[in-house]
């Protein structure tokens, strides 16, 4: 019996990391809509804070709407949201950079 829970603990797992990587492509869109004119300017530890407070209610929303979350633990759904937003934090984080970095034009003198 022991066996068979560490089998269903592992590939919980699994499941729920993609859970979490589907989520948190469904939310990104949503959640950049709401950030994107603010976020530039701020420097990384004020970003995260900033994205985690505009994210929680749309991922706690996404998450709602799958239906195998409601299957999970109390503690698992807790787990589940948590790492969502760490993977949507991550990603505006990462748009961010992509966006803020502008290509350098060379000019030469006539």
């Amino acid at each position: 019996m022991r066996f068979f829970n560490a089998l269903q603990k592992i590939f919980g797992m699994q499941d729920l990391g993609r859970t979490v990587q589907l989520t948190a492509d469904r939310s990104a869109g949503q959640v950049w809509d709401r950030i994107r004119h603010r976020i530039l300017a701020m420097d990384i530890n004020e970003a995260r804070g900033y994205i985690r407070s505009r994210a929680t209610l749309i991922v706690v929303q996404k998450l709602a709407e799958d239906t195998s979350v409601r299957q999970l633990s109390a503690g698992q759904q807790q787990q589940l949201k948590e790492m969502t937003l760490e993977a949507v934090i991550d990603g505006a984080l990462l748009q961010r950079d992509a966006n803020a970095i502008e290509p350098v034009v060379v000019r030469r003198a006539a």
